[in-house]
């Protein structure tokens, strides 16, 4: 069954409330941590926000490892809830194309009695009598176009989609992890690596913005039914 406007305004919301609700806590567990660290052979007093601050370490540990897997299930479930919607994409293209083989063979044969008729005629009708390419054969180019279409966009998005999820988050965890305990522990790595490892860590904001434009650009309909969803109705159409 398909969903209203008004359950899927309330799917958002909900998905809304849950994320900020799952994230909250990093809150509790962050705090402003002062270390020492040197710079052009001067020791100096750096503060930082950084987690492992709060006195609670069991209670943080826990958390991170929950949300661990909280990213590790958000992966499985896209990726078994794309499974079978592939599945139904490529039964729907081999199914078509089995359906237009038979129809094939008989514009093939039909192709050739034409031409031989044709060429049996004398110049004045021949170029009467030889076939062009119906409206029949030009729909079953466009299908057989489309499918393929279909085909390499789903490819397509459903690879960006997990890489850029699993680029961005898994690097998160594991720099979290490393450093918990060490508030200094990016400023002792040599500067390039560290400037990476900095980068890497943010990379959850870019799957924020890469995820709707993804669908936006791959996904005709998921297009139209967001602006129609969230636009009014003699808003744009696209």
């Amino acid at each position: 069954n398909k969903l209203s406007s008004r359950l899927k305004k309330g799917a958002i919301l909900l998905t809304i409330i849950v994320s900020i609700s799952i994230n909250a806590p990093i809150l509790y567990f962050s705090g402003i941590g002062k270390f020492t660290t040197q710079f052009k052979e001067h020791n100096i007093t750096v503060s930082a926000c950084f987690t492992g601050n709060s006195g609670h370490e069991s209670l943080e540990k826990a958390y991170l490892i929950f949300l661990f897997l909280v990213a590790v299930a958000n992966i499985i479930a896209t990726t078994g809830l794309y499974i079978p919607i592939g599945c139904v994409i490529y039964k729907l293209s081999k199914e078509s194309k089995g359906n237009d083989r038979p129809r094939s063979r008989s514009r093939a044969f039909s192709f050739v009695a034409e031409t031989q008729s044709s060429i049996s005629d004398n110049s004045d009708n021949r170029e009467k009598k030889f076939p062009t390419l119906s409206k029949l054969d030009k729909v079953k180019l466009n299908r057989q176009e489309s499918r393929t279409r279909n085909r390499t966009n789903f490819n397509m998005m459903f690879a960006i989609l997990v890489l850029f999820y699993a680029v961005s988050y898994f690097p998160s965890f594991i720099f979290v992890f490393l450093s918990r305990d060490d508030p200094n522990y990016y400023n002792r790595l040599p500067s390039a690596l560290s400037n990476l490892y900095y980068t890497l860590q943010r990379l959850f904001i870019v799957n924020h913005i890469i995820n709707p434009l993804v669908y936006g650009y791959f996904d005709l309909k998921f297009r139209q039914k967001l602006a129609s969803m969230c636009c009014s109705k003699g808003g744009r159409k696209y």
